[in-house]
């Protein structure tokens, strides 16, 4: 069965190269998938994952669309 690592707000901070305001405005987004426990705030690792993919995803598909705009905006005006 796959192991569940729980890594708390000031682990991540520890861990990652981001600043405390990063961090701290990451776990001010609604749709980080964070919770409290024991008055700690926490995330397991694979929603942690999952959130960072999901986000690469939907930038990837904004810029997608920025060059498909892009591209029918230069073939309507050649």
């Amino acid at each position: 069965s796959p192991e569940v690592v729980i890594l708390t707000r000031e682990e991540i901070l520890e861990k990652s190269n981001w600043s405390e305001e990063e961090v701290k405005l990451l776990f001010a987004d609604t749709r980080f998938p964070m919770t409290e426990y024991a008055r700690k705030q926490i995330v397991e690792v694979h929603a942690l994952i999952q959130f960072f993919a999901r986000k690469a995803l939907v930038k990837a598909r904004q810029i997608q669309e920025e060059e498909d705009r892009a591209l029918s905006f230069a073939q309507l005006h050649v």
